[in-house]
């Protein structure tokens, strides 16, 4: 597989959310007709993750714009004391700006893992089907293997002909989150209704969703909502609420 520009911002463009409409389904089509394209879309996916934090990566960048000014000042003879400790000073703010980014994200990131359990697919069945037909159990399989962007153009599809299916539409929406497509987690699970059977889990995953984009007054305000209310997620968005604390 030839890697051009073109095909390195679709890449970016679907990790990130941005496509939409015919540009995407024709994109999952590719991905799924070339083995190779999507190994590169999960390690580029990987790599998004860990440095999707604009702010660490903008800090990077600051180090390395630190360490050319050192490097010119050595090289040059008028280098004096007040412009080290100027170079000094400023590497030490970053690396306290830098600590309080990381205990941030790590926090944000170590409580999604202790918290988040996918939304059971397994349980799911179709209509009055007494039998799962065959691409349904290859979309179970690779949810249950964790493997997302292989279920979401058939849950897609699915949902576009059966849009009150409101079990698939959690686990399209786990597969959003899992693939760093928050945004569409975020319109999918607002989309639930208070009368739904399915409201609380969709709050639930929606404030796991806010937890992920580091928007914690929102996450903070559904937690609270789920916690004061009798449902499945009682206990553990109360144990949330109090970890964020």
């Amino acid at each position: 597989m030839k890697m051009t520009q073109e095909l390195s911002e679709q890449i970016e463009a679907y990790i990130e959310g941005s496509l939409s409409g015919k540009a995407l389904t024709d994109f999952e089509k590719t991905i799924k007709a070339n083995p190779e394209l999507e190994e590169e879309v999960k390690i580029q996916t990987e790599l998004f993750n860990n440095l999707r934090n604009k702010k660490s990566l903008d800090f990077r960048k600051k180090l390395i714009e630190i360490n050319k000014e050192i490097n010119d000042e050595k090289a040059s003879e008028k280098s004096n004391t007040f412009t080290f400790w100027k170079i000094a000073a400023s590497i030490l703010i970053l690396i306290g700006i830098s600590s309080i980014l990381w205990f941030t994200n790590t926090t944000s990131e170590n409580l999604f893992a202790q918290y988040y359990t996918p939304y059971p697919i397994g349980d799911i069945k179709r209509g009055d089907q007494t039998s799962i037909d065959d691409n349904f159990k290859k979309v179970v399989l690779n949810y249950k293997k964790k493997e997302y962007q292989k279920v979401i153009p058939f849950l897609e599809s699915t949902i576009e002909k059966n849009p009150n299916d409101e079990q698939l539409k959690l686990c399209l929406g786990n597969s959003y989150l899992n693939t760093n497509q928050l945004k569409k987690a975020e319109a999918l699970f607002l989309s639930f209704s208070a009368e739904s059977k399915y409201y609380s889990d969709a709050i639930w995953f929606l404030s796991l969703t806010y937890l992920k984009m580091e928007k914690e007054e929102q996450t903070i305000s559904l937690l609270e909502k789920l916690s004061s209310s009798n449902n499945i997620h009682t206990e553990n968005a109360g144990n949330l609420l109090k970890d964020l604390e």
